[in-house]
Parts: structure tokens; sequence; C-alpha cells
């Protein structure tokens, strides 16, 4: 499963470099996730591919439970926002059992194992991790401002 995950991102890779520059600078994982910073220390921009489902979504985690709950908390006050930006609804996954957080865009009923559904997860990902992107570039600019001034 490894070789079929690195050989899934690097064809993905391939193909959101002729869309965006979003991806531009990473490698290919042997990782079921790959993932990118976007402008706040412990906030990422991950993708998910697996064997069910593949996913773009916004992952908290800055080591601390209850701050990353605060955090996730805090973006969920501009939900609606947010979703009008992104131009759907989103699925806000508090994890209240867990250390971190999440805000995602799942396509179920694909798998990396399978060839045929590539195209059709590429343009899912790659859709929605620009939709994603743009939708969070200002809440986690006011998340990062509030972290500074309340720490």
């Amino acid at each position: 499963s490894h070789r079929k995950r690195l050989n899934f991102w690097e064809q993905f890779l391939e193909a959101s470099n002729k869309k965006n520059n979003l991806f531009t600078n990473h490698s290919p994982s042997k990782d079921n996730w790959i993932g990118k910073g976007i402008g706040m220390s412990g906030v990422s921009l991950n993708l998910v591919a697996s064997s069910t489902y593949c996913r773009s979504e916004i992952f908290i985690n800055k080591g601390d439970q209850e701050l990353n709950k605060e955090m996730f908390d805090f973006l969920f006050r501009m939900k609606d926002e947010i979703e009008h930006a992104f131009g759907n609804k989103l699925i806000w996954d508090r994890m209240d059992d867990n250390v971190t957080s999440r805000i995602k865009a799942q396509m179920n009923g694909v798998s990396y194992f399978n060839e045929s559904d590539w195209n059709k997860m590429n343009d899912f990902l790659i859709d929605v991790s620009v939709k994603m992107k743009k939708a969070f570039d200002k809440p986690v600019k006011k998340l990062s401002d509030f972290m500074k001034y309340n720490q």
C-alpha cells in the first residue's frame, strides 16, 4: 500500500501543479496524507486519500487538547462566513475525545487502490483544497491574531 499511495500522490501532485501552485513545493508521500501550512503554526491544510474516501481538511493540532478546541470554536463562530466563501457546507469535526480537531470536505466511495478513481479524486481534491485555502485565509489570520493577544 505504501507504493500505491506514493504513486497516487505523484500523479496527484502532477495534476494539481498543472492547475494551481498550492502544492508546488511538495514531494509525494508514502503516507495517506499530504499537508501544507496556511499561515499559522498548528493549523494546516491536509489532503487525505484512503481506500474508501478522499478529503481536504483544515487540521488543528498545537499539541494541546484544550487549546485546539478553543481554536476550533473560534473558527466555528465564523462557520457561516467560511462556508459562504467555500461555496458549500463543510463537516465540522471538533473530535472532543481527541487532541486534534478538523474541518473537512469529503468524497466517499473512492479508493487510491483503484486507479480508475484517481481522476475523480484529483478533481475533487484540487477543487476543494483551493476553495478551502481561500475560505480559511482570513479566518486563520484572525485566529492567529487572537492567539497572539490572548496567550
